[in-house]
């Protein structure tokens, strides 16, 4: 059964969070991403799952109707451990110290995957800290949030997810008469790998650099601590420490070149729209490209969204206009060339690396690998790793 018209989905697991007979489970596709799969022999077919997905209709508001904010944390730790300005983690903080829920994403070691969950410390809160390049696993940590905004009446959230999460999330809250009591906060997003490609890529790190996926402890798909322009994916686990730039990482160079996210993201409705009250990004361009401190794009683009964030205790701000946030991947990508090769390539069991010939030949990839790799700051790199 097809869920909308279009045959269109970005896995945001609305349709089975809003599911009255709890017929459909989130699972990954042959192409390695999460989908929507049902049991026919439970389905009530009462056309829930069609009226609240996100590509039958939805609730975004256009990006320019808001009002953009340069801002930062004022906590020069918690900005220097941040993946930008370090917004996002004071908003948290916030939210919990206001007595209200959080819901975001934590890499799971386990499962080797990001996963939404539910914080009610700020112990718990400082595991969301940081961005994670892979669809987050969101339909369990939203249905516990519902569950427990259900039980108590009085209770509040702060929810961060990608721009298709939050709408769907929108959604399901509008439906069960929760929404009033949601702060929702999107992300600039340039959208999600298939896992097809983390798992090869972990294949690929336990044999060229020995650290098995089930000794990994740690996983920082941008460490700022060396460059915040420059992304750096650090991996630690079995007494080892993996740090690269994108140059020289695979995963970072076929991600950042879009190679193999999902269709749904190339021409993504998200991208000029948010259903969140607050959308949030790194501020690149010309106004910061002369640091490295980090600085966030805060996007408020609802009533609730400016109380919320007009009474942030911790961050440093100032308005700008709202034209600033072009750039921010305001238009589609381009379909990539060898998508569906790639995607078999990698369902074969091919390597990240393989991927990365296809678009840029084996000679010109080391040239340019070379010439990244002495643009950077060397001596800090070293430095960095020679305290590892």
């Amino acid at each position: 059964m097809q869920i909308n018209d279009e045959n269109r989905c970005s896995g945001c697991s609305a349709c089975a969070l809003a599911c009255p007979a709890g017929c459909i489970e989130m699972k990954l596709s042959e192409e390695g991403f999460l989908r929507p799969c049902i049991d026919a022999s439970k389905c009530l077919n009462c056309g829930l799952c069609r009226r609240i997905c996100i590509y039958g209709g939805n609730r975004a508001k256009p990006l320019d109707s808001g009002t953009l904010y340069s801002a930062y944390a004022a906590d020069s730790g918690l900005r220097g451990s941040s993946s930008s300005g370090g917004v996002a983690a004071v908003m948290a903080r916030q939210a919990i110290g206001e007595g209200s829920f959080v819901c975001g994403a934590v890499y799971d070691l386990a499962g080797q995957c990001p996963r939404h969950t539910v914080c009610s410390s700020l112990q718990q809160a400082e595991a969301l800290q940081g961005s994670k390049y892979l669809q987050s696993r969101c339909r369990e940590g939203f249905a516990e949030l519902i569950a427990k905004l259900r039980q108590n009446s009085a209770a509040e959230a702060v929810v961060f997810a990608t721009p298709c999460q939050v709408a769907g999330l929108d959604a399901v809250l509008t439906q069960f008469g929760l929404r009033q009591r949601v702060i929702l906060i999107d992300n600039f997003c340039h959208g999600v790998p298939t896992y097809l490609l983390w798992q090869r890529y972990l294949e690929e790190l336990e044999r060229n650099r020995h650290i098995p996926a089930e000794s990994i402890e740690k996983v920082t798909f941008r460490d700022k601590r060396i460059s915040w322009h420059r992304y750096y994916m650090h991996i630690s686990g079995g007494g080892r420490n993996y740090c690269e730039p994108t140059a020289r990482d695979s995963f970072l160079s076929v991600f950042t070149g879009y190679m193999v996210n999902q269709r749904e993201c190339l021409d993504c409705r998200f991208r000029n729209a948010s259903a969140a009250d607050v959308r949030l990004g790194d501020f690149w361009g010309r106004r910061y490209r002369g640091t490295e401190k980090g600085y966030s794009m805060m996007l408020v683009l609802t009533e609730a969204g400016k109380k919320f964030c007009d009474r942030l205790d911790g961050i440093e701000r100032m308005e700008v206009p709202v034209e600033e946030r072009k750039g921010q991947q305001h238009e589609d990508y381009p379909f990539p060339r060898f998508y569906d090769r790639t995607i078999a390539m990698l369902k074969a069991g091919e390597m990240p690396e393989r991927i990365l010939e296809l678009y840029v030949p084996e000679r010109r990839r080391k040239q340019k690998r070379l010439r990244s790799w002495f643009s950077t700051d060397l001596l800090k790199y070293l430095k960095y790793r020679n305290k590892q």
